[in-house]
């Protein structure tokens, strides 16, 4: 039975019965008792009609929900120093927005937003004459936005309103030594879970809570550190980067209950895992892979099995909640997480 046979049999109902419902709002008649077949008739539409909004659910939390663009890329052939050649070679890569899915707010004022940018000083003449931002466009566009013209500016305000989106404030950067600076300023806990080794972290967040920030990895019990990418993209605020992956036909993509009960979008192809988590109130990004065994030399890696990927999307936290903070009060708190002296070492002869 398909969502179509639903709305035949809800519309095969009979008028005698929409007669009868009327007579009893005005209480010119007594409810009738219903045969025990139609009760099964009842409850089975409203069960059905529940599993396809479940249904509606795991089809949006998919990745072609969320591609923004699609590109053919070429390599030309090329002889490397010893000889070694390469031939030409030619792949596809997929753009896909870190927040919202097709027709929504969000992802469709990225779409203009790009398009925009793409068709706009396509020779750079104007960013050359802005030299460092000489044109003193406020640092809410000029950092978050990379608007470096007011006709920039304009555009963007522009497409906000169009989209009825807020504009988030200047990125606030945090480097390694300033891990904690990111969990006080935005009241959050962890990004992963307990007994998980986390190692240089560092990267940016907005006054309204959207962030990214990458860092090294490793599993419990587990010697091999991987780079991880963590976003969480703000609803209601338009979030102007998007992640770009190879041919999306050519990933796998399932549902998981993490250990957590938290419902996750996993996605592998290759060495390659992508996590994508609907909170509700934003959305959560994640991207990371196998090491390369001996890169640049030696690109071979393990394949992203599904029992990885797994335990992978178990050790990560989909429980925050980013509060705003005032980038003032952040600046204040820098003081707690000063930069670690350099130690220097001398050649004694």
């Amino acid at each position: 039975m398909k969502a179509m046979d639903l709305l035949v049999g809800l519309n095969t109902v009979r008028d005698a019965y929409v007669q009868d419902a009327q007579k009893f709002r005005q209480g010119k008649s007594q409810p009738k008792r219903l045969p025990v077949r139609k009760l099964w008739l009842a409850a089975a539409l409203i069960a059905l009609s529940l599993l396809l909004v479940g249904c509606a659910v795991v089809y949006v939390l998919r990745m072609q929900d969320m591609k923004i663009g699609e590109k053919n890329m070429t390599q030309e052939e090329w002889i490397g120093p010893s000889g070694e050649y390469a031939p030409s070679t030619q792949w596809t890569i997929t753009e896909l927005s870190l927040q919202g899915y097709n027709g929504s707010p969000e992802q469709l004022a990225l779409r203009e937003w790009l398009d925009f940018k793409m068709r706009y000083d396509s020779d750079g003449t104007l960013m050359k004459e802005n030299n460092r931002n000489d044109s003193g466009v406020p640092a809410q566009y000029y950092i978050t936005y990379d608007c470096y013209t007011f006709e920039m500016v304009d555009k963007l305000n522009e497409i906000l309103e169009k989209y009825q989106l807020n504009a988030l404030g200047a990125w606030i950067h945090f480097r390694r030594w300033e891990e904690q600076l990111l969990y006080k300023a935005l009241q959050i806990d962890n990004l992963c879970q307990p007994g998980i080794q986390v190692e240089k972290m560092e990267g940016y967040f907005s006054p309204e809570g959207s962030f990214h920030t990458e860092f090294w990895q490793s599993l419990e019990g587990e010697q091999e550190q991987r780079v991880v990418a963590y976003t969480y993209a703000r609803d209601g605020y338009f979030y102007p980067y998007y992640s770009v992956i190879g041919d999306i036909d050519a990933w796998e993509q399932w549902h998981y209950a993490t250990l957590a009960g938290t419902d996750v979008l996993l996605a592998t192809c290759e060495n390659a895992l992508v996590i994508i988590c609907d909170r509700g109130d934003g959305i959560i990004h994640i991207t990371t892979e196998n090491k390369m065994a001996n890169a640049p030399y030696d690109n071979t890696a393990e394949p992203m099995t599904r029992e990885k990927a797994e335990m992978i999307a178990d050790s990560f936290n989909y429980s925050i909640f980013p509060q705003p903070c005032d980038p003032a009060n952040v600046e204040a708190m820098r003081t707690e997480y000063p930069e670690p002296v350099r130690q220097t070492s001398f050649l004694l002869f």
